[in-house]
């Protein structure tokens, strides 16, 4: 088995890779990758061509889009997180430090890959809404274990949620922010090395990656849904309505 969450970024899609995990490994499943490097085309190559092992499972997070049909003898599932992309699009310049024009083509980019993901994989994809993440997020275990057809007790749950919650997460991240970087970019420390990758933002500061949860620091960078109302200046929301407003229409948000 292969599970992938894949298509729109900035969407609490590396919260459900997480809990994913977990879940799995609640059960007697074998997880594979036990660690995930920032560049994930090796491991997709990896499980794609892997033999099929009872109680093993490969999940990987990506973006890239797969086409069919996927060149594997593995069961292969999709979890595709969704949110409003305008929410999105902001998320999207503040993790990266990039600007509006990027931030917009980014956001062209993550209609795209969700309406794919949706629409192409029938009963082998998943979506999640990235408001019941943060408001319920129980509805959305319960909905990932009912599809991957796994049977949890509540209080397994309730502890899967509890450790990636919001506050865990931000306490995990504000350490992250403390690793020290050296005149290169590179992380000191053969140890911190070991567990930790720097990536270049677009305006050439870094931010650390954990190879493990694949969180990365200055990960949560939104307060609440529907900030592009007060970030964004009149041009900036007419400008990202009119390319999103049928997109938003068709998967139930509001213009």
């Amino acid at each position: 088995m292969i599970v992938f969450v894949a298509g729109m970024s900035r969407s609490g899609s590396m919260w459900t890779y997480n809990i994913v995990r977990a879940i799995y490994e609640t059960t007697d499943f074998s997880v594979l990758p036990k660690a995930m490097p920032a560049d994930e085309r090796a491991l997709i190559r990896d499980a794609l061509s892997s033999a099929v092992k009872n109680n093993e499972v490969h999940c990987i997070k990506t973006h890239f889009l797969f086409r069919r049909p996927i060149p594997t003898s593995h069961e292969v599932k999709f979890i595709c997180n969704i949110r409003d992309v305008r929410d999105a699009c902001i998320s999207f310049m503040r993790f990266t430090h990039s600007n509006f024009e990027r931030g917009v083509s980014a956001m062209t980019s993550m209609m795209n890959s969700t309406d794919y993901y949706l629409s192409e994989f029938g009963n082998s994809v998943l979506g999640v809404r990235f408001e019941d993440v943060t408001n319920n997020p129980l509805i959305v275990v319960n909905s990932i274990c009912s599809f991957l057809k796994i049977e949890l007790s509540d209080s397994d749950k309730n502890e899967i949620i509890s450790r990636f919650s919001k506050t865990k997460i931000k306490k995990k991240l504000h350490d992250m922010s403390k690793i020290r970087l050296d005149a290169n970019g590179q992380i000191e420390g053969d140890e911190q090395q070991s567990k930790f990758e720097a990536i270049k933002n677009l305006d050439g500061t870094y931010r650390i990656y954990d190879k493990t949860t694949a969180f990365q620091s200055n990960h949560i960078t939104s307060t609440g849904d529907g900030e592009w109302r007060t970030v964004f200046d009149k041009d900036q929301i007419e400008k990202v309505n009119s390319i999103s407003k049928e997109w938003l229409l068709r998967h139930g948000y509001t213009i």
